[in-house]
């Protein structure tokens, strides 16, 4: 393997061809973009190179469209979008298989994120909560916690997953990032002089991308 240019120059563009608000982007394992509009509430899926493969509608299980901006996609293609009352998980023809249902722990998502160990990670109203493959909450790192290790208020803030299963998070507008091991425990913190970040994303060589406001740093 090689290390590429932190930054390389653009490959490829398309435009969605019915995408009125696009809002979320993930990756499956395939490589497929799946993007997810806000206004129409349906997922479009694209193969590698950028042609539509498939257009789905998602909705609550009353019918209801979800006017969402959070969506999660595993490496198998089950994708994870936070509803009014839960989790819904569907799978990759846009078929509902389960639901996750609230609980006090998540009553708000913020974020959620699909590790490389294809848990479900999600930043809620009250914690960081980690999902096994039956939807059972198996870790909670509560905003008590949080406040505490990093001596400010959390806000929402930045989740992010390496892929040895550490968790990464930092408040809106603390200026650390703690970082806590695969079963909760705190590691460390190193301070960043952040402004406010808004994403934490790693890459295949460990690389940590952070969006701050207007800057994207790289550790």
């Amino acid at each position: 393997s090689f290390i590429p240019e932190p930054f390389a120059k653009e490959v490829m563009s398309f435009s969605p061809s019915s995408a009125k608000d696009p809002r979320a982007i993930q990756v499956d394992g395939n490589g497929n973009i799946l993007v997810f509009n806000y206004n129409s509430s349906d997922i479009q899926t694209f193969d590698p190179t950028g042609n539509e493969v498939s257009i789905m509608k998602i909705t609550e299980s009353d019918g209801r469209e979800l006017n969402n901006d959070k969506m999660g996609v595993s490496r198998n293609g089950t994708i994870y979008i936070p509803g009014f009352q839960s989790i819904m998980v569907f799978n990759e023809n846009g078929e509902r298989l389960r639901e996750i249902p609230n609980t006090d722990q998540f009553f708000i998502i913020h974020s959620l994120l699909v590790g490389a160990d294809d848990k479900l990670y999600a930043r809620s109203s009250s914690g960081i909560i980690r999902f096994d493959e039956n939807g059972q909450v198996d870790l909670f790192i509560s905003d008590e916690t949080l406040e505490n290790l990093s001596g400010e208020s959390p806000s929402i803030g930045a989740l992010g997953v390496d892929a040895q299963g550490n968790i990464y998070f930092s408040g809106t507008f603390n200026k650390d990032i703690l970082k806590f091991s695969p079963t909760g425990e705190f590691i460390t913190k190193f301070p960043a002089d952040f402004t406010s970040v808004r994403e934490i994303v790693f890459d295949a060589y460990g690389r940590m991308y952070v969006v701050d406001f207007s800057e994207i740093k790289v550790y």
